[in-house]
């Protein structure tokens, strides 16, 4: 037995190599088998599946995660049984090796190599979703009211501990991965959520418009670098109308984006004003604090700390007793309205808000037992809201009520308190709330004797400013705009009344009030400092008239005859439903010869078709196939003259529209009234509409003449003591 072992040895080393070579050599013309090698030691020429075959049945694949082992081959020369011993063992979880190529054995050697070149030129798998090292999906585990279940499972899971071979130690070690084994395929895993990504935003149809524009541009562009010089010019004159239509599309679309960006500021802004104010002040905090605690609160000790916080301050003897300051209605529905509220008021809604909440709760224990809302002593939510409650059912029994010079039924009519529904309601008391609050400012402003001025006016347009018109004013703009309308400038005579200067007028000797320096000095008349200013606001409305009539005079003149009656309709039947675009309803409509003056620029002569006059209205608006005419007299006044001045105006032009009514012509006086702090009189704008000039058109010219007129002002403003006068 011991001397045939070393033949029976070189025997099987012979059949070894032989079958090596022969392995090398199929493997070289055969791709798909090759020498597979396992981690338990088997080797056999076969193919990939083969393999998965055997790993299946001798269960390889369970073994390998416990760590490489790569003594396999080096123990082979040392002992030619060890080898057989190594296949016919039953290894345990510590036996599981990694196989290497053995280095003294050229044939092994070259089959190793050329698996590893065939294994190259092979098509590459479909690469395994790879986790972080330790993650594992959860398992579906069945509920734990599942008790039959959960039984199975625990018959299972220990049937499958039993079989395990090993020490206890290693036995726990596997014990996690063969019950999470068992649930995943039993059971399940729940998959991961995937981020969903947010939808890009859609494309608009002017969007894609802008889109194909700019490639034709391009393409244009390209052709007219290729084009010859006679082809050139239909190119330039192509580029420049896509250029034009770009123009208007960006724009368009500008406005869009602004628009939007404004919404979203302001949805942010009504969600959390707190978080909003303080992402404007307050910068993204950054870095690492690498201080301590203790030192920490030391620093805010001394910095916000007054160590002479409780000592009692004492007004010293030679200072005067301070008087309040006077209140200007800075926020309101007043004359000028800014956009500001006041802060007492936003108080006072929030909490009347909150009471009426608790107040109509469905909720009975919420609305029997609410709790009382911490205010101060002179304003409690619950009595406002008790007073804002009777006035509201007082305004039902009472009715509407016929409010300004409209006819009977064209007042805005109001909810009533009794039919609204518990939202609505809460939106009434808010509404009362803050109209009581509106009625006591005006209260105090009606008592202020200089400040109070503007309650006074009559025949005065209200001028709202938005932010972006604070925005867009400079700071010596706005606050002339608002010192002047309360005037509080520094003129002479209130800095006589303040500091107890001279008030007189540099250029009259007279009391310099600012009525005095902006409409009453003689010196600044004589000078042409007011008919400048006349001047400017004059160019704003001829331009605006004269762009309707060019408007009016180049349209067709439609044969039927238009109507602005109201069409009645009888008890139970309906109105006819006209497809017809309503006509436009303005005073010029009805002829296409109008023709007009004005006196800027040169001096006007009336035309001599209507009548012989030496007077020169700032206008003169014609038809001579109506035989219609408007004398428009533009004036500046002192906004507390408005009315004053209207009636002078219309009684100097009387004597000339009686001779022009006599001469078979249908006269019309005009006046108009800009205030010279740029407040519009009633009478421009209802001239305006009489015209046939409405919405943004309107606004728009009523704005230009606002400003025209203040900025002239605020010029003779700043040239008070200048005794030349040069315009601006």
């Amino acid at each position: 037995m011991v001397s045939t072992g070393p033949e029976t040895n070189t025997s099987k080393d012979s059949t070894a190599q032989e079958d090596t070579s022969a392995t090398s050599a199929s493997f070289v013309t055969t791709a798909d088998h090759k020498l597979q090698i396992c981690s338990c030691g088997w080797r056999k020429v076969t193919s990939f599946r083969g393999l998965r075959i055997h790993q299946g049945k001798k269960r390889c694949l369970s073994k390998e995660s416990q760590g490489p082992r790569i003594d396999l081959f080096l123990r082979k020369e040392s002992n030619q049984s060890n080898e057989v011993h190594q296949l016919d063992e039953n290894h345990s979880l510590e036996s599981i090796s990694t196989p290497v190529r053995d280095e003294e054995n050229p044939s092994i050697e070259l089959a190793v190599e050329e698996t590893s070149a065939a294994e190259s030129t092979q098509t590459p798998r479909p690469a395994v979703e790879r986790r972080l090292p330790g993650y594992k999906l959860h398992v579906k585990w069945p509920g734990a009211a599942e008790k039959k279940v959960w039984e199975m499972v625990n018959d299972d899971l220990c049937r499958s501990l039993e079989q395990l071979r090993g020490t206890a130690e290693k036995k726990l070690e596997n014990m996690g991965n063969i019950i999470y084994e068992y649930g995943a395929e039993h059971f399940g895993v729940l998959q991961p959520k995937v981020a969903r990504q947010a939808p890009s935003p859609p494309v608009s149809r002017r969007q894609q418009k802008i889109k194909c524009l700019v490639q034709e541009l391009r393409q244009l562009r390209k052709l007219w670098k290729k084009a010859p010089e006679a082809e050139k010019e239909g190119i330039n004159i192509l580029q420049a109308e896509i250029k034009t239509q770009l123009v208007s599309l960006r724009r368009a679309e500008n406005f869009r984006k602004r628009r939007r960006k404004k919404e979203q500021t302001r949805t942010r802004f009504y969600k959390d004003p707190f978080k909003f104010l303080k992402t404007l002040f307050t910068k993204e905090k950054s870095g690492v604090l690498q201080t301590t605690k203790s030192d920490l609160e030391e620093h805010l000790r001394v910095t916000h700390s007054d160590p002479k916080r409780h000592e009692h301050l004492t007004i010293p003897s030679d200072i005067p007793p301070i008087d309040p300051p006077e209140h200007q209605c800075l926020y309101g529905d007043g004359v000028l309205k800014l956009p500001l509220t006041s802060l007492t008021e936003e108080f006072k809604c929030a909490k009347t808000r909150l009471q009426m909440t608790l107040n109509e709760s469905q909720d009975p224990v919420v609305r029997e037992n609410a709790p009382t809302l911490a205010t101060g002593r002179k304003w409690t939510p619950a009595r406002a809201v008790e007073e804002a409650t009777a006035a509201l059912r007082h305004a039902d029994i009472v009715g509407n009520v016929q409010q300004g010079r409209g006819g009977l039924g064209l007042t805005t009519s109001r909810p009533a308190w009794r039919s609204a529904a518990p939202p609505a309601r809460r939106k009434m008391v808010v509404e009362e709330v803050r109209r009581q609050e509106e009625a006591a400012r005006w209260a105090k402003a009606v008592a202020l004797g200089k400040q109070g001025r503007w309650t006074r006016w009559e025949g005065v347009e209200k001028r709202k400013m938005s932010w972006r018109d604070v925005w867009a004013m400079d700071a010596k703009s706005l606050s002339f705009t608002i010192r002047a309308t309360y005037d509080v400038l520094p003129s002479p005579t209130n800095l006589h009344q303040w500091f107890g200067k001279d008030p007189t007028c540099v250029l009259c000797a007279k009391p310099a009030s600012l009525r005095h320096i902006l409409t009453g000095c003689k010196t600044s008349l004589t000078q042409g400092r007011y008919t400048w200013r006349h001047n400017q606001v004059l160019k704003i409305l001829a331009s605006t008239l004269e762009g309707k009539r060019s408007s009016i005079n180049s349209q067709l003149l439609s044969t039927h005859k238009t109507s602005w009656e109201t069409a009645f309709v009888r008890e139970g039947a309906t109105a006819a439903r006209s497809n017809s675009k309503p006509s436009e309803r303005s005073q010029l409509c009805p002829a296409r010869d109008w023709k007009m003056l004005a006196d800027v620029g040169k001096q006007l002569v009336f035309p001599s078709e209507i009548a012989t006059t030496t007077l020169r209205p700032d206008l003169v608006l014609w038809s001579p196939s109506l035989r219609k005419v408007y004398m428009v007299e533009l004036t500046v006044p002192w906004e507390d003259s408005m009315e004053e001045a209207y009636e002078r105006k219309h009684l100097r032009y009387s004597e000339l529209a009686a001779e022009a009514r006599h001469q078979g012509w249908n006269t019309e006086v005009r006046p108009v009234e800009v205030g010279c702090r740029g407040f519009v009189g009633k009478s421009a704008t209802k001239l305006l509409r009489d015209m046939g000039i409405r919405g943004q058109s309107l606004r728009t010219a009523i704005k230009a003449a606002s400003e025209a007129a203040e900025r002239s002002s605020q010029w003779l403003w700043l040239k008070r003591n200048d005794p030349s006068w040069a315009p601006r």
